[in-house]
């Protein structure tokens, strides 16, 4: 659910790229939850509900 201060942490571990979505009509830095946002593989990322529906991401960590 999207309530402000929660945080999913995803980590891509695979060989390509994924699309990280979010639910409903939840946005994930400004895009629509139907586009989602790329994650490159080999990285991890935080994702921060800030206020209802909206998420902000935490990408480019390297998966060490």
């Amino acid at each position: 659910a999207a309530v402000a201060g929660n945080i999913v942490f995803v980590n891509n571990l695979g060989a390509n790229a994924i699309q990280v979505y979010a639910a409903g009509s939840d946005t994930i830095d400004g895009a629509a939850a139907a586009t989602g946002v790329t994650l490159t593989n080999t990285k991890r990322a935080a994702y921060m509900c800030v206020a209802a529906a909206t998420w902000i991401s935490l990408m480019g960590i390297p998966s060490a």
